[in-house]
């Protein structure tokens, strides 16, 4: 059973682009086991989260919002895609430096073992690992545009250096990425407003192949993630919508939509949708329980053509102690 599983993944692996390294061309797609995100909670809100996302997996969203961090954050995720053993696994770290500002680092991993492959050699079996690797900050530029009297909106920047491996067989692809972000929050009588843009993978990722027949160079696509947050209700209903807008490649294009309810404090469920430009609809679904700054979110993601895909995600923050400034 577990061959059989896993040959199906070797097979969705190459009809989903991971061809073998001695047959990639020049310029084909790079990066995609990350393209629909990572988190529960995002996933389950049909990555609609430039907005929305906090702690360490706003490295990935939108540094810009790593600003926000108020301690310390550690967060993890596991999903077993299309229940198909296709391991995609994330750890990220984030905490306030300053006032002012934040970082995160994060790891995002996509790994299929023991694919079943018949050669010259006779029959043996090969693995496929994607990584990528993510140092951002984020910084409040706030106190700088307001003044301590005003209403006090927020805004904010960063920046996201990703580093990418891809290894298939003998082949492995290296590549440097940059990401920029900024995000903007307005404070109103009846709930809050946050509009962010997260430009990804600027001037397309390149990704350099060795040890392969051709070593060819693949590109990860530049896109541009604008979207926007509404909290109501005292912050326990969350509506949020992102548009992506890959630069050149139209057919990457999304619209997302998601909303997130916590009827209690300890509770939530939440759902989303995502439309392609070539009219594909997928929704999805999930929820949390949090305690004491713990928290365990999961996401249903359905597929009727190649299998569901279930994502657990566990978060735990800290509070920092606040700082002495020498007033007395």
């Amino acid at each position: 059973m577990h061959r059989a599983r896993a040959a199906v993944a070797g097979v969705l692996s190459l009809a989903m682009g991971f061809v073998s390294a001695a047959t990639l061309a020049d310029g084909v797609d790079a990066g995609s086991f990350v393209r629909d995100g990572i988190g529960a909670r995002a996933l389950g809100m049909g990555s609609a989260a430039v907005a929305v996302a906090d702690g360490p997996t706003a490295a990935f969203w939108n540094p810009a919002s790593l600003a926000g961090l108020d301690g310390l954050a550690v967060s993890s995720m596991y999903a077993d895609k299309f229940g198909l053993d296709i391991a995609y696994q994330s750890l990220g770290l984030a905490a306030a430096v300053t006032e002012n500002l934040g970082a995160g680092l994060l790891l995002i991993r996509s790994s299929i073992d023991d694919i079943p492959f018949t050669g010259d050699e006779g029959d043996g079996v090969f693995s496929e690992t994607q990584t990528l690797y993510v140092l951002a900050g984020g910084y409040d530029l706030s106190g700088l545009l307001f003044s301590p009297e005003q209403t006090r909106s927020t805004v904010a920047v960063g920046t996201s250096l990703k580093a990418y491996t891809h290894s298939l067989l003998e082949g492995r692809g290296t590549g440097v990425g940059l990401d920029v972000g900024v995000s903007a929050g307005f404070p109103m009588e009846w709930g809050r407003l946050k509009m962010s843009l997260s430009a990804v993978d600027i001037g397309e990722t390149a990704i350099q192949w060795k040890g392969t027949d051709h070593n060819p160079t693949n590109h990860v696509p530049w896109i541009n993630r604008v979207g926007a947050a509404l909290w109501l209700l005292g912050d326990s209903l969350c509506l949020s919508g992102q548009g992506d807008v890959a630069v050149g490649r139209p057919h990457l294009n999304r619209m997302r939509i998601g909303v997130e309810y916590w009827p209690i404090a300890q509770v939530c469920g939440r759902a989303g949708g995502t439309f392609a430009s070539d009219g594909t609809t997928r929704f999805t679904a999930g929820g949390s329980i949090s305690w004491h700054g713990l928290r365990i979110d999961y996401a249903f993601l359905p597929n009727a053509v190649l299998g569901d895909t279930h994502v657990f995600s566990l978060g735990m923050g800290f509070r920092l102690p606040a700082r002495d400034d020498g007033d007395t």
